[in-house]
């Protein structure tokens, strides 16, 4: 092969190609469903019953049932501190020098996670809620703080409720003045 020939060759093969006399236009693809215009309206009636579709309340109560039942309070302790996950100084009569209390929770779920609440009474008043999700455990530890002030002297409540507000435990614990103990 000369180098005549390789140079006629690649000047053939390097010229450009003409294209189609001819266009290629793409029709739009439709489907026919087979429905008429009779079989899309909806009565006024059908489109309130799709809009507003019924619950069964029964199997929201035997939910919530279930729920609480699968919860079990196994230990709740007032304490002054809370260090590795156990609780210090735990009382049921603490004196107005304390400045703040831990109310520790140990709670049994059986069932899927749910929300619990430490809710914090001070004389038969709500001071606070402290809700908190609680994931299936055999023994979840928990604790929620209250800061207390040197005149909240009396009777205190923390009450623990599932999602529903069921109370599942309670404990009752007392501030008291120091010159009391002296």
């Amino acid at each position: 092969v000369t180098k005549q020939k390789l140079s006629s060759q690649i000047n053939t093969v390097s010229q450009p190609i003409q294209p189609l006399g001819t266009t290629i236009q793409p029709k739009p693809l439709t489907f026919d469903s087979g429905r008429t215009k009779k079989d899309l309206l909806l009565k006024k009636t059908e489109i309130q019953a799709i809009q507003t579709p019924t619950k069964p309340k029964v199997e929201q109560n035997s939910n919530q049932e279930e729920q609480t039942a699968s919860l079990r309070l196994r230990d709740i302790q007032i304490c002054k501190n809370v260090v590795n996950r156990n609780p210090v100084s735990t009382d049921v009569i603490f004196t107005k020098n304390v400045d703040s209390l831990f109310c520790y929770t140990r709670i049994q779920n059986t069932g899927r996670k749910q929300e619990v609440k430490h809710v914090w009474y001070y004389e038969g008043q709500l001071m606070t809620q402290v809700r908190y999700n609680i994931k299936r455990s055999n023994i979840y530890r928990s604790w929620t703080h209250k800061k207390i002030l040197p005149n909240q002297i009396g009777n205190w409540r923390v009450d623990v409720q599932d999602s529903a507000g069921n109370v599942i435990g309670s404990k009752q614990f007392q501030i008291i003045n120091l010159s009391i103990l002296n």
